[in-house]
């Protein structure tokens, strides 16, 4: 059995609550908004950059902060890589060992602890090759369309950064796992589609973006999918928001707690009806972080999160499933068992809502340490 979702509304055909109609509402001003914004990046960014080597949307590699961890290394002492000096890491290299390269989504950096925890975690429990990307000069931007747009140019320079590594004879590309969170999985999606050493092993996204990938596109981008690696797994957690990709982009794609807002633990009660709005934007950002945190658990747990595979959420929660492949969400996924898989989920993480995302946004832009 391996049938799809097909169309993002099979995904709440349970039941239409009234708190998904306010989302629904929600989604609708959203738009507005993100259609204006839209509609002035290229100008902002032409009024920014000027004509810097020609080219309107120049990424500059050096903005890309690229660091290596291990076992021996230890939790506090990463080795910085420059672009292009790929073999100053050759004397910390544990050969025979897959390699882990994460990263973040928009406006974050790989210093927030949704990134943090799940390096921490390969870090604590075997013998990796971790590397860090941080793509927060390009991701910090105001207008969200810029860093959307320029996660194909982002990516186009990690799969250069990725063969270099490969020519130095440290990592074959089906031992290279590439996990990102929000547009950071289709940052190392355009990594898979531009790198030409052959298929990188695996990529999972976590949460992917939805904005400007599945609804209010970008001309010339592209999103996660499955011709990028040679497996790609996908954990859904704020379908129904304006934040997260609903339709399945991988081989596999998990749906935890039917892949809605708001996740377990993100729930917010509202007393007085104005703060309405800034509550289910927090249950939103707080569900889309739960993606992170869920695979997070994973490494340290192991098969702990069990889902089960099912055509739809309609007919997961008739109980429909309950003799079909069953599959692991996260780190010990089976690559075998293919297709859309439902189940419920928990985790003891503290949530990340709406002060959190603004109070680190604030520091980025305006660089306060």
């Amino acid at each position: 059995m391996d049938r799809r979702l097909t169309n993002n509304s099979d995904i709440g055909q349970h039941e239409i609550t009234s708190q998904q109609q306010l989302y629904t509402v929600q989604n609708y001003i959203a738009s507005l908004t993100i259609r204006t914004l839209r509609n002035h990046t290229i100008e902002k960014r032409a009024t920014k950059q000027g004509n810097l080597k020609g080219d309107l949307f120049y990424v500059d590699p050096k903005s890309l902060k690229f660091d290596y961890w291990n076992i021996k290394l230890g939790q506090n002492a990463p080795v910085n890589i420059e672009f292009g000096n790929e073999k100053k890491i050759n004397k910390h290299w544990i050969p025979g060992r897959p390699l882990k390269l994460l990263t973040h989504g928009y406006v974050r950096s790989i210093n927030n602890i949704e990134t943090t925890k799940i390096k921490s975690g390969y870090i604590a429990t075997g013998n990796y090759n971790i590397i860090t990307l941080d793509w927060s000069e390009v991701s910090k931007d105001i207008s969200y369309f810029i860093p959307a747009y320029l996660t194909v140019r982002v990516g186009s320079i990690v799969a250069q950064f990725l063969e270099n590594i490969v020519t130095l004879g440290l990592i074959e590309p089906s031992d290279i796992h590439l996990i990102g969170h929000s547009l950071g999985a289709h940052l190392f999606g355009a990594t898979g589609g531009a790198f030409t050493l052959g298929k990188i092993g695996r990529i999972t996204g976590l949460d992917p973006a939805g904005i400007g990938f599945e609804t209010f596109f970008i001309v010339e981008t592209r999103h996660l999918n499955v011709a990028d690696a040679q497996f790609v797994d996908v954990i859904h957690t704020s379908v129904g928001s304006i934040f997260g990709f609903a339709k399945p982009m991988g081989h596999v794609d998990f749906y935890a707690n039917l892949g809605l807002v708001p996740q377990p633990q993100c729930e917010v009660k509202v007393t007085f009806l104005p703060f309405l709005p800034f509550a289910m934007l927090s249950q939103s950002i707080c569900s889309h972080f739960r993606a992170c945190q869920y695979y997070a658990d994973s490494i340290y747990n192991g098969k702990s999160f069990m889902a089960v595979q099912c055509f739809s959420a309609k007919e997961y929660m008739n109980g429909r499933c309950e003799n079909n492949p069953i599959n692991f969400m996260g780190n010990d996924v089976d690559f075998g068992k293919k297709g859309s898989f439902y189940l419920k989920a928990q985790t003891n993480a503290p949530a990340i809502g709406f002060m959190n995302v603004i109070f680190d946004y604030v520091k980025r832009i305006f660089n306060i340490s």
